[in-house]
């Protein structure tokens, strides 16, 4: 377990999961209800919220000096992760690679087809694990086409396609793929959230903001513990205000991002997110975040 000490008070051997940075400073628990006895303190603040690498997310293991290994960038011990998985990949995946597994003892010539597809499918699970999204997916097609007669094969790879075209910011490309999905995966799988987030990228995409905002505040109402959710309806009011320069709008949008900043953990990409909407409202101008990467490398700042 990593310890950390107090700023304020000068505490030592703090738990780091038992502390928040504040402005750069560490707090304690005493001292972060003292200092800040209401939310409203924290506004405009940096709040940084670090997770101890050394204790596992899940069960709370302590694994000493030793950070353990990240999966979905959380620390998880080997036996959470192991059980994590059982839990996420579907049972008539499992059925279907014990089963591949059985015919392969018995008549590996015969049956080398299957004996390369649950391969290829030990491979894109092990591609998902390291991050290597893109490479997931060509693996299940690979198996797909190998195994025709177990359609559930092609689902995944276009479920992984649709991921991979998420991270890249092409919204219509996931959401054709997360369609081909829908019905076909179990629950946690979360299909309906992400055709959710695809339909809101693609209204950005083609224009529609008064879609987009829609969108965006059907997710905020089942999400709104989600300071991403807040901002999102933030973007969308500020592509509104930069359309028709409304100062409705602009308020709207600052009344929301407000309310995302609010929120006591915010990590890097949030903070990001959030200098984009404000950039959109002092310029009146819509960029996508690849072209706002290109000119604020360094992040925007009002001059």
């Amino acid at each position: 377990m990593n310890h950390v000490t107090c700023d304020n008070c000068h505490k030592e051997n703090i738990p780091q999961n038992n502390s928040i940075k504040i402005d750069k400073r560490v707090y304690c628990e005493d001292c972060l209800k003292t200092t800040f006895p209401n939310e409203d303190e924290l506004k405009n603040r940096e709040v940084q919220y670090e997770q101890d690498p050394t204790i596992c997310v899940s069960c709370g293991k302590d694994n000493g000096r030793r950070p353990w290994p990240k999966h979905v960038n959380l620390p998880m011990c080997t036996e959470c992760k192991t059980s994590l998985k059982e839990r996420i990949i579907p049972i008539w995946v499992k059925g279907f690679m014990y089963g591949i597994a059985a015919l392969v003892i018995f008549s590996i010539t015969w049956n080398w087809k299957y004996f390369e597809s649950y391969q290829k499918i030990n491979d894109a699970y092990a591609a998902v694990d390291s991050g290597q999204i893109k490479l997931a997916s060509d693996l299940m097609m690979e198996a797909s086409s190998l195994t025709p007669e177990i359609p559930d094969l092609e689902i995944l790879g276009s479920y992984y396609l649709g991921l991979e075209y998420l991270n890249q910011d092409k919204s219509q490309l996931a959401l054709d793929q997360f369609i081909k999905c829908r019905y076909k995966l179990p629950e946690e799988y979360g299909v309906d959230m992400l055709i959710d987030r695809a339909s809101s990228g693609a209204a950005f995409d083609t224009k529609d903001y008064p879609l987009f905002l829609s969108l965006n505040k059907a997710w905020l109402n089942t999400h709104e513990e989600d300071p991403y959710a807040w901002a999102s309806v933030a973007s969308a009011y500020a592509c509104l205000y930069a359309e028709n320069k409304q100062d409705t709008s602009k308020e709207k949008s600052l009344e929301y991002l407000e309310k995302a900043k609010s929120f006591k953990s915010l990590d890097e990409g949030l903070l990001t997110y959030f200098n984009r909407i404000e950039y959109r409202l002092f310029s009146k101008e819509i960029i996508t975040k690849e072209e706002y990467d290109k000119r604020y490398p360094e992040g925007w700042k009002n001059n």
